[in-house]
């Protein structure tokens, strides 16, 4: 390893965003090897595939930050932000930080930061011309622009500044990169700075008004974060929960028939579908109950085929990995960026579900095919059996195609999470070339004494690329061979009775797809959304990944959407996103336009959060124990019945919780909901939603919950156990 750099020889600089990816780009470019300057490493190329000397520097995620200059951090509005080294970020306090990438962790994160700086800036002085060879997207593109900013000074206007754009990082695609060198423009780098002093400036003010709100009623300080995107990604989180807890669960019955054919058992359910009364349902039941047979009155069979999935984009890998191995966005995001750094796949961050051929199907199919875990499907990948191009989705994307394998084999170093993203990765990209995959559906309709009932089964004819991806593959049922007017022997009649189930609770998955729909955020930044909010506490995540709203973060929610709903709503959140993309296709022109609205938004915003400070503080209130809610007497005001009597008794299912009233300030609907709520207990249940509620004092003799009345503006006052599955519920059903 080489300590000193000959500084008679002329070199291009390629500035690449992570070590990993300047080692990478490194020695695609030719022979390398290590020098050290001020303890930084970087890559020295003498003699490149196309002749030229290389030095590859790299920064460490972003080198340069957004901050408040001022040093009272409780003054705001604050719109006099600039950008700093992201060392004198961390040495200083004064400084009110902001930095996508990664977190800042001390002293010896500053000291790398500024000996990269030096690092950096000495070469761009020393070199020929410069490569910009950070990630190809709007972080990327930032990173580099500010390099070339704050540490080329004049120099970038005095020599060549050229862009590499590669979408793997193996030697076929760095050399046809560098071959193929454009001059660097900037319109990405300009909305990618405008998005990050748009969510500083957000952020800031916001964080800052609502602590100052909160400080001010609690005599304590506690710092209260929140930003434009995180406000409606919230929002959707507790509108959901409260759905969910809201929710009156109601009494549906479903009929179904137990049929017999030459030996083989399968049921039929009525065609009508559920039936929605008990006397109803009983009534039919009475019906069908003395049939002893089943006769056919059609037969329906369909052959369907289903096409291979699309290629992955980044928000259908992170899916996936959820539904298949329960990783959530953000892990996934950072697997598939190591196996991209190690070039076993594309880049991840990428919307585009299409795949060109400019990647080399050929070549990555057959080098995949002689990897043992894929070696026996080498005859359906042939040539001759396989697809000659892969299915393709509609998203595109002009930076980088869709997710693939790059065809180099995976080292016996990768993790278990490293293996699974990468064989999900290669499996998807073979089956996009495979056949359809063909199943027969059988649809069999029955005459039960005057009542239709039908019976579906699918069967599997061809698994096609199902035998690849096996992840969506249904399972084989068929019905016995029936023809038309076929007498079935009736085994049995089931009169089940359901209750409508609530809305699901988001998972981390499922409100990435929601954050797509509603266009807020961008693919890079989605996951480490959902993941700030968990880390902050405004969210929690159950074992299971069901994400529900903790008691700061309902408070929150609920002081923001009462008083200022234009931050819980996504539509300056997406108008927003309208003007970044307008910046990033160079509408230059916009970029005053976005400044001006986000100004204008954020002033209207803190004048709405100073003139309800009083309010929003008492709802935000800081105790020894951590943050509660102190929830507004107006959401909790229950048909007469007081604060301080919607203590109902102790929750069944934890030791120290206790069963409260609550009434949704969104749905207006009451509910049951434990005390221990952010502690992981979803013990609750619904409540009439008239009549004065009042505890009586004990509790369930079947379930151990406490009883209840609801008085009535007539007539006496009804008394109940609140619980749905209590044994006495059941005995009441089973006696009527």
């Amino acid at each position: 390893m080489s300590s000193n750099l000959n500084e008679g020889m002329p070199f291009s600089l390629v500035i690449a965003e992570k070590p990993d990816a300047a080692r990478r780009i490194a020695s695609g470019l030719g022979s390398s090897n290590e020098i050290k300057l001020e303890g930084i490493g970087i890559q020295d190329v003498p003699h490149a595939f196309d002749g030229r000397h290389y030095i590859v520097a790299s920064a460490a995620g972003h080198l340069y930050g957004l901050a408040d200059p001022q040093k009272r951090r409780r003054v705001y509005p604050i719109f006099d932000v600039e950008w700093f080294p992201r060392s004198s970020l961390v040495s200083s306090k004064r400084f009110g930080a902001k930095s996508r990438g990664s977190n800042i962790i001390g002293s010896s994160f500053g000291i790398n930061i500024s000996r990269r700086i030096r690092t950096i800036e000495r070469l761009i002085y020393q070199a020929e011309r410069i490569v910009h060879a950070c990630d190809y997207d709007i972080e990327g593109e930032t990173i580099g622009y500010n390099i070339l900013e704050f540490a080329g000074g004049n120099r970038k206007k005095a020599v060549p500044v050229l862009r590499a754009k590669f979408s793997a990082l193996t030697e076929s695609d760095i050399r046809t990169s560098f071959s193929t060198l454009k001059q660097y423009e900037n319109a990405m780098a300009k909305a990618g700075r405008a998005r990050h002093l748009v969510d500083f400036v957000w952020g800031v003010n916001l964080s800052r008004a609502i602590t100052e709100a909160q400080r001010k009623a609690s005599l304590e300080y506690r710092n209260l974060t929140i930003g434009r995107v995180q406000s409606p990604t919230l929002a959707f989180v507790v509108n959901r929960d409260i759905e969910n807890r809201t929710h009156v669960p109601v009494p549906y019955w479903n009929l179904g028939a137990n049929l017999r054919k030459d030996e083989n058992d399968f049921e039929a359910r009525l065609e009508s579908g559920s039936i929605s009364t008990k006397d109803e349902a009983g009534r039919i039941h009475n019906q069908v109950s003395g049939a002893k047979t089943a006769i056919v009155v059609s037969v329906d069979e369909r052959v369907a085929k289903d096409r291979p999935p699309n290629p992955f984009n980044l928000g259908d890998l992170q899916r996936e990995s959820f539904r298949i191995y329960r990783f959530s966005p953000s892990m996934t995001l950072s697997i598939a960026e190591r196996l991209y750094l190690r070039a076993l796949i594309s880049y991840p961050r990428t919307t585009s579900q299409k795949l060109p051929p400019s990647i080399g199907y050929s070549s990555i199919i057959s080098r995949l095919t002689k990897f043992h875990e894929y070696s026996m499907f080498s005859n359906i990948m042939s040539e001759e059996n396989r697809r000659r191009f892969p299915v393709q989705g509609f998203k595109d994307d002009p930076a980088h195609p869709a997710i693939y394998p790059t065809g180099l084999k995976p080292s016996n170093s990768l993790s278990q999470g490293e293996r699974k993203i990468y064989d999900l990765v290669a499996r998807r990209f073979l089956a996009c070339f495979c056949e359809d995959s063909i199943r027969k559906r059988v649809i069999a309709r029955f005459d039960i004494a005057d009542f239709i009932f039908v019976a579906e089964r699918e069967a599997i004819l061809r698994k096609g690329w199902c035998e690849i991806y096996p992840f969506f593959e249904k399972g084989d049922l068929q019905l016995p061979k029936l023809s038309l007017r076929d007498r079935v022997e009736i085994l049995s009649m089931n009169l089940d009775s359901k209750f409508t189930e609530a809305p699901r609770l988001y998972s981390s998955a499922s409100l990435l797809s929601k954050m797509e729909s509603e266009n807020i955020g961008t693919k890079s930044t989605r996951a480490e959304t959902i993941s700030t909010l968990i880390d902050r506490g405004y969210v929690t995540e159950s074992v299971s990944g069901a994400l529900a709203s903790s008691e700061i973060g309902f408070s929150l929610f609920d002081a923001l959407d009462k008083h200022c709903p234009q931050i819980t709503s996504t539509e300056l959140t997406r108008k927003t996103e309208q003007l970044i993309e307008k910046i990033q296709n160079g509408e230059t022109e916009e970029e005053e336009t976005l400044l001006q609205t986000t100004m204008t938004n954020v002033l209207e915003t803190l004048e709405q959060i100073r003139y309800s400070e009083k309010e929003i503080g008492s709802g935000l209130i800081v105790s020894d124990s951590g943050i509660h809610s102190k929830m507004s007497y107006s959401r909790h005001k229950i048909s007469g019945t007081k604060l301080e009597t919607l203590r109902v008794g102790k929750c069944p299912s934890c030791p120290d919780g206790e069963l409260r009233v609550i009434r949704s300030f969104k749905t207006k609907k009451r509910f049951l909901g434990c005390s221990n709520y952010s502690r992981g207990c979803r013990t609750s249940a619904p409540l009439p939603q008239r009549g004065l509620i009042n505890s009586l004092g004990k509790i369930c003799e079947h379930c151990k919950w406490p009883m209840l009345s609801i008085k009535f503006t007539k007539g006496s006052a009804w008394q109940l156990c609140p619980n749905l599955s209590c044994p006495s519920k059941e005995k009441r059903n089973n006696d009527r």
